[in-house]
């Protein structure tokens, strides 16, 4: 493990990133419930998000372990990246409602593959914590995601009782209050921490 990738594990030990990432994925779920309520929020935290993540951090995480800048990856690097990743995942995604699908061609049955489709989605920013902290198990984020979507989407794809955007607003309501429930207990543990004194 490098020095950097120490410093990073440490400095994002807060659960600052595990409370917002599930507070986005549990507004996500309401757009499906309540889009107008919804929306307004998600664009409130869109538009602001960072700057409260960049204040929470001032007012919790500064305090206790000091000031540290990463480096950035490029603009260019990262869209294509996204974009490679994506088409794999969509591909994958498409060929598996084939498969397992009584009609792929139904417009419903994709939206019912959004679970399965987002759990793969998580293999990215798994792998992107893996690569910044040297920690191997973000990788049972992703599992837990791909696991759990899997299973949702079983259960609604060919089930008529289900509506289209049920296992997606399931999906993301559990996995959301999953990180949120992380993220309280890794803050509660961070704030004990005892803020460093001024010389």
């Amino acid at each position: 493990m490098t020095e950097e990738q120490e410093i990073y594990r440490e400095y994002n030990q807060d659960g600052l990133n595990e409370l917002f990432i599930g507070s986005m994925l549990i507004l996500n779920a309401g757009l499906f419930v309540e889009p107008l309520m919804s929306g307004i929020i998600v664009a409130i935290m869109l538009i602001f998000g960072v700057k409260i993540y960049e204040r929470l951090k001032l007012k919790i995480t500064e305090p206790r372990l000091g000031y540290v800048k990463f480096q950035t990856e490029t603009g260019k690097s990262v869209f294509f990246g996204l974009v490679l990743f994506f088409s794999i995942i969509l591909t994958i995604t498409a060929l598996v409602l084939i498969v397992i699908s009584n009609d792929p061609g139904e417009t419903d049955n994709w939206y019912k593959m959004a679970p399965f489709f987002y759990g793969l989605v998580m293999i990215g920013p798994s792998s992107e914590l893996v690569k910044k902290s040297g920690l191997k198990q973000y990788w049972l984020i992703a599992a837990y995601a791909m696991s759990q979507g899997a299973i949702i989407t079983l259960i609604t794809l060919n089930n008529e009782s289900y509506g289209k955007y049920d296992g997606l607003v399931i999906d993301l309501l559990i996995m959301g209050t999953v990180f949120v429930a992380v993220g309280i207990v890794f803050l509660v543990k961070f704030v004990k921490i005892p803020v460093m004194e001024d010389e």
